[in-house]
């Protein structure tokens, strides 16, 4: 269709008032002219033929033929036209002919009107020869005006055109939606059947799809986190890619896009590109961070065994990758959780009263200081029954399951317990016990664990008996002499003699205190720690560590004497478990 618009100049003249007593005038606005016709191609057979078309205009307007076998009616008019009518005459010439209307407006504008007409000849006539579509897809209908039967070829790469069933005087075409960012075309041939030569050709166009149009991206991304793209018609992207770690799109609009920095990538300023059909586009450099989650240890044991595991607790343990005693690296364990993990403290460490526990954590590979722990060789199980000396009662309380070997089994469900007279004044020999500790060590800490479960029992003398836990009660020792010897030759209790080596040696008297100092029977979670998981520590003073092998406890006065009880289920020494730390003597 031809469109032609006059658009007339007119300038606007603004007259200013010289003085406010002078009417403001209005602007007087133009209206531009218009002259338009449809359709503007028709198309006919050899035989006479008519056909309408409108005129649209907004001022006078005349019309004039080439040709004196195309004629119209009415050759002039005034304003908007529905229904001009043009006539052909019959063509018995060989050849197909042409002719043009000329619409002429009175303010000079044109429009013409394409016509076409067949001959005696074979002949095929399309209208129109050539169009341009969405690249959205849409319906294309071409008139064809033939004296035979036609067919219409396509080329084989055109399999986003369907000809849809079709009629002798119209092409009914589909175009399919174009997925690409290019533009596409292809040349459709119309035939006549069984008439070599005779044919006309459609050139058929369709617009590229819209690429996106991305904002820059700059700044930071921390790795494992989201981004977010934003732009315009950006739901078409496929991929986005930082330097040559793919991201994981999680959502994407017309508008915006959110993108997961991939767990792999590596920290640095990278490029970002994103894949949409068959284009990579550049479209920011942003700097790669790791993602900062410092992890807390907020408990861990004051001592720990050289060789040996240790437990520590506390929050996103995880991002632990490294963990050192001083200058020596620790194994992690496997099966840790971000609230829970074990390392075991080197073989090769040597001993130590303060060593500093440090972390490595994260990708960024950031050091932290944890604490310190005291760093001990545990002296190796299982000790040995021994007893060298007679007066000293070695007899196992009736129930053969409180045997001494209980003491490092490492089972704190078993206990030992012995009976003997114990007294509320520290006699000079209380519950006595020996064992051999298997080598010689140069002693500095003794650990043990109290009894586990609970009893009914009166707290309180001639009370109710209520449920009350083992710990800090009953027959725990209260307090207690600690002997060693390096020698098991003539080691008598009450030995007067003046050879030292015939002597045990005193290496400390200790007292049990309850860490929370609540009454008797009264406790709380820390006095439970210490009793039965950490285990209850007493330390060997520096100027009393002396090689000793063999081990002699005095038991002087348990918790229910203390308590005030004076009942013979208080008059007994057990313990579930002991473990001494120090240096092996060569």
């Amino acid at each position: 269709m031809n469109r032609l618009i006059n658009l007339l100049s007119i300038f606007l003249i603004f007259t200013l008032a010289s003085s406010c007593d002078e009417p403001d005038k209005k602007n007087s606005e133009p209206v531009a002219e218009v002259l338009e016709v449809s359709p503007d191609v028709f198309s006919f057979t050899r035989v006479a033929g008519s056909g309408t078309f409108r005129i649209t205009n907004n001022s006078d307007w005349t019309m004039a033929s080439n040709q004196d076998w195309l004629t119209f009616v009415p050759s002039s008019g005034s304003g908007s036209y529905e229904g001009v009518i043009l006539k052909v005459t019959a063509n018995n010439q060989p050849d197909i002919r042409t002719g043009v209307l000329t619409i002429t407006s009175s303010g000079g504008l044109t429009a013409r009107i394409n016509v076409t007409q067949g001959g005696l000849n074979p002949y095929i006539i399309i209208n129109p020869v050539s169009a341009e579509v969405s690249y959205r897809g849409e319906d294309v209908t071409v008139n064809v005006t033939s004296s035979y039967p036609w067919t219409m070829e396509k080329p084989d790469d055109a399999d986003w055109i369907t000809l849809k069933p079709s009629n002798a005087t119209q092409a009914k075409l589909t175009v399919a939606e174009n997925e690409l960012f290019e533009k596409r075309s292809a040349i459709l041939t119309f035939k006549l059947v069984d008439i070599d030569g005779v044919q006309a050709t459609m050139r058929l166009e369709q617009l590229d799809k819209p690429s996106p149009e991305y904002d820059e991206v700059s700044g930071q991304g921390v790795i494992g986190e989201n981004i977010t793209i934003t732009g315009d018609r950006i739901i078409q992207t496929d991929e986005v890619w930082f330097g040559v770690w793919k991201g994981v799109i999680t959502n994407k609009t017309d508008v915006s896009i959110t993108v997961t920095i991939p767990e792999e990538a590596q920290a640095g300023k990278t490029v970002v590109k994103v894949v949409y059909g068959d284009v990579t586009e550049t479209i920011g450099e942003i700097e790669l961070v790791y993602k900062e989650i410092e992890p807390f240890v907020t408990s861990s044991p004051s001592l720990g065994s050289i060789g040996k595991t240790i437990t520590l607790a506390g929050t996103d343990l995880n991002e632990i990758t490294n963990f050192y005693f001083g200058s020596l690296e620790g194994e992690i364990a496997a099966d840790r959780t971000n609230t829970s993990m074990k390392v075991t403290i080197p073989a090769t460490a040597e001993s130590a009263d303060a060593a500093q526990m440090k972390i490595v954590y994260g990708r960024a590979a950031k050091e932290k200081t944890v604490g310190t722990i005291s760093i001990k060789y545990q002296c190796d199980k299982p000790f040995v029954r021994w007893n060298g000396d007679p007066d000293i009662p070695y007899t196992v309380w009736t129930a053969v399951t409180y045997d001494i070997e209980n003491l490092w089994d490492e089972n704190l469900n078993n206990i030992y317990n012995t009976r003997a007279n114990m007294t509320a004044t520290p006699p000079a020999h209380g519950d006595i016990i020996t064992f051999d500790l298997g080598a010689t060590y140069q002693l500095e800490i003794l650990r043990w664990w109290h009894r586990s479960g609970s009893a009914n029992v009166a707290i309180v003398e001639g009370g109710a008996s209520v449920s009350t836990p083992w710990m800090f009660r009953g027959d725990q020792p209260k307090i207690f002499r600690l002997y060693g010897s390096a020698t098991p030759d003539a080691l008598k209790a009450n030995d007067e003699s003046e050879n030292p080596e015939n002597k045990w040696i005193l290496l400390g008297e200790y007292e049990s205190f309850k860490p929370s100092g609540l009454p008797y029977g009264e406790y709380t979670p820390e006095d439970e720690r210490v009793a039965r998981v950490d285990g209850e520590e007493f330390i060997i003073e520096a100027s009393k560590r002396t090689p000793v092998r063999y081990i002699r406890i005095d038991a002087l006065v348990n918790w229910g004497l203390v308590g005030g009880h004076s009942t013979a289920d208080n008059k007994n020494f057990h313990v579930a478990e002991i473990s001494f730390w120090g240096s092996p003597v060569k």
